[in-house]
């Protein structure tokens, strides 16, 4: 008990910061079931401008937190099944323990005052702090006023009382715990033959996330920890599994890791669990089947005692374990947590999921700055010279009373990312990312653009003041690459650096303070993206004919692509419309990863505010690219595509300036280009200036046609664009 995706060119070439729905927002109803295993976050504190926890807490199945109207609304937008519920404790409210004065008219009106607040239902902690009489009235009055709610008491043990409740914790299992079969079997078939439906029960354990092997003393190390609640949850039907950072006392409520284990495809059940010969139980899925020893001794399962041929899926994280081959045999160890043997010992076992085909799951590898709690499991991050802010009254940093920068990456409150001054390079920040499989890995920098006022009062700096040539080197398998950012602007989200290859045991990605101005080293994420491709969009291999044009454009932060999950896409063949062209034209003029200001209205009657294209349609027309493409009224067309011979009057004058007006040419080599069309001298300039030649599919270039009336793909822009800006291929 207690007293923690968008990137900046995000989703598409058209993606900003996303936007937070009102607090209003129509709360989608929960299906509860669904996959396996079942994953629950639970994030006592949050600071009320804290956004990057969300995109951790999106992740799960089942959060409980007490959050501002806004990140309700944003987690609901990002995942609209989430179980939400606030963190609460009976401890808050006056008296203590079975007082006289016990406020239960408090916590009546104030649990019941969250129905209101997008969220489904409350969090209890201290569920023990009153008679079980009281707390099964106090379950019966909050039933009553919330019939639908979902209820969670957490008293760290199962509950025999208060059924009108939904579920409780087995707080960092086996801690307060007898042995397996009666504390946690019995407790649970208990509770779903009385307690309200839907049953939410949750499996914990928490760890500091450096627990090492230790054999000699019987302990369970960190990744053993994991598995053996995952493991068990899934035994059950109605269990979420909890794995949070702490070690006992304040603030240990936070969930900032996720496993490959939680992304396992391993169907839904087949029956209830059941007991091997050598005392392990198993449970059979449609894809698989899960493995636990819940005793404090060894156990060893071999093939031989399974009814089918299973698969180790291949994982990222921990390879020597999930390994990627045909199953033979698993020693799952056990270890008693109080020492004692017996009926009295505690134990913490091991537990293992095997899938029926072979899968691999590579979960994101996320290094942080943050040195206050460890978030960094599958990676380091180390610094020299860097500088983190501290109160003058305060014993370090992880203590202040505010976060200077809201934006920044923290999962837990308060924290703060590191910066530097310009200077000569001589500090340094370096996130290294300890990868288990070799293969391409998109890179993205985290980093904050919103500035606390009490941190510029207190001799800090303003957004000003921040490096706009901040210098990122990614030391990766084939070799170094060097990505300038504009750290003034898309902060708050995940910047794309590009796709590299990795591989066990090298690569890093640094940032130095050589630029002109500060600059902030805050959080590196690396995503798999396959095992070598070399290619960042799955629509767009090596062999493609515009695959190094739309590379070198993707690293200089002009493009995105048209699709980033469930893998990133560039749609290559696809018209570019004229709203996408408007991206392509502004951040050619302005330079990669500009993101242009809302307007306040639209100049356009068929442009409308709040449409992802808005902006950028609005700032082409101030910078004087377009007129629109009708009048009576004046209309701009955002979803018909453009011409090839209208993207030659735009790359023109991405490459001449706004103004560029051609001469009229004496003759050109394209026979479907008729002297005295509009286009003829445009297109003329563009075969001149190199950005025709060779910028269409092979197929179409064995004549001496233009076909300036059709319209142009977005490999075909991306390839005149490359030129425009006097890209060299990669």
């Amino acid at each position: 008990m207690g007293g923690p995706a968008t990137a900046a060119r995000g989703v598409s070439d058209h993606n900003a910061s996303p936007t937070r729905p009102e607090a209003e927002e129509a709360v989608v109803p929960r299906p509860i079931g669904g996959k396996y295993p079942r994953v629950a976050a639970q994030q006592a504190w949050v600071d009320g401008d804290q956004t990057a926890v969300l995109e951790i807490l999106a992740k799960f199945d089942f959060v409980m937190a007490s959050l501002e109207p806004g990140q309700i609304a944003t987690l609901r937008r990002s995942n609209p099944y989430v179980i939400l519920l606030p963190f609460d404790s009976l401890i808050w409210y006056s008296g203590w323990p079975e007082a006289a004065n016990y406020d239960f008219d408090s916590v009546v009106r104030t649990y019941l005052g969250y129905q209101g607040l997008g969220y489904d239902g409350v969090y209890a902690d201290h569920w023990d702090h009153l008679t079980e009489q009281s707390l099964t009235e106090l379950g019966r009055r909050l039933r009553a006023g919330w019939p639908e709610g979902f209820f969670v008491g957490n008293a760290a043990r199962p509950l025999e009382h208060s059924y009108a409740l939904n579920g409780f914790m087995f707080e960092d299992y086996p801690t307060y715990g007898k042995n397996f079969d009666d504390e946690v079997i019995g407790g649970y078939r208990n509770w779903v033959a009385q307690a309200s439906v839907p049953h939410l029960l949750i499996m914990n354990q928490r760890a500091l996330g450096t627990e090492g092997v230790d054999k000699p003393n019987r302990r369970a190390d960190f990744w053993e920890r994991m598995r053996y609640a995952t493991t068990i949850s899934m035994l059950f039907d109605s269990m979420y599994v909890m794995y949070n950072y702490g070690g006992g006392g304040s603030p240990h409520w936070a969930s900032p890791w996720w496993f490959d284990e939680y992304s396992v495809d391993i169907g839904q059940p087949l029956g209830e669990f059941y007991a091997l010969p050598m005392g392990v139980y198993a449970r059979r899925f449609s894809g698989g089947i899960v493995l636990v020893n819940t005793t404090a001794e060894p156990k060893t399962v071999s093939a031989g005692d399974l009814d089918q041929t299973y698969y180790r899926f291949l994982g990222g994280q921990r390879p020597d374990w999930n390994n990627g081959q045909p199953f033979d045999s698993v020693t799952l160890d056990g270890w008693s947590k109080n020492g004692q043997t017996g009926e009295w010992a505690k134990p913490i076992g091991d537990g293992i999921i095997l899938v029926a085909s072979p899968q691999t799951i590579v979960s994101d590898i996320l290094v942080d700055d943050s040195e206050c709690r460890l978030n960094n499991i599958q990676g380091a991050f180390t610094e020299q010279g860097m500088t983190v802010f501290v109160q003058s009254d305060k014993e370090g940093h992880c203590d202040n009373e505010f976060s200077p920068f809201a934006d920044d990456w923290r999962i837990f409150p308060r924290e703060a990312a590191h910066f530097a001054p310009p200077g000569d390079g001589s500090r340094y920040a370096r996130f290294s990312p300890n990868v288990g499989l070799p293969g391409d890995y998109e890179v993205f920098l985290w980093y904050p653009n919103q500035i606390h006022e009490r941190f510029i009062e207190l001799g800090g700096f303003a957004l000003n003041q921040v490096a706009s040539d901040a210098k990122v080197r990614i030391e990766h398998a084939g070799g170094t690459t060097v990505v300038t950012i504009d750290m003034r602007q898309n902060g708050g989200e995940w910047v794309s650096l590009g796709t590299y290859p990795f591989a066990p045991g090298n690569g890093y990605v640094e940032i130095r303070n050589d630029a002109n101005g500060y600059v902030f080293a805050d959080a590196v994420k690396f995503v798999w993206r396959g095992e070598g491709s070399g290619s960042t969009f799955a629509d767009v291999p090596q062999s493609h004919w515009a695959y190094a044009d739309i590379e070198k454009l993707y690293q200089g932060g002009y493009v995105a692509g048209c699709q980033a999950t469930p893998v990133r896409k560039f749609c290559p063949e696809a018209p570019l419309t004229r709203a996408e062209a408007a991206v392509f034209v502004e951040r050619g003029v302005h330079g990669g990863g500009f993101l242009p200001p809302e307007p306040g209205s639209s100049v356009f009657s068929d442009v409308a505010l709040g449409t992802w294209y808005a902006k950028w349609v609005h700032q082409l027309w101030l910078d004087g690219f377009t007129s629109g493409c009708a009048t009576g009224p004046l209309r701009f067309c955002p979803h018909v595509p453009h011409s090839r011979a209208e993207a030659t009057v735009f790359f023109l004058r991405m490459l001449r300036g706004k103004d560029y007006v051609p001469p009229e040419p004496s003759s050109l080599p394209y026979s479907d280009v008729a002297r005295g069309a509009w286009y003829f001298k445009w297109v003329a300039a563009a075969y001149d200036a190199g950005l025709t030649q060779d910028c269409e599919d092979p197929s179409q270039r064995g004549d001496d046609r233009f076909r300036p009336e059709e319209p142009i793909t977005r490999a075909e822009a991306a390839c005149m664009m490359a030129r425009a800006k006097g890209l060299s291929l990669p």
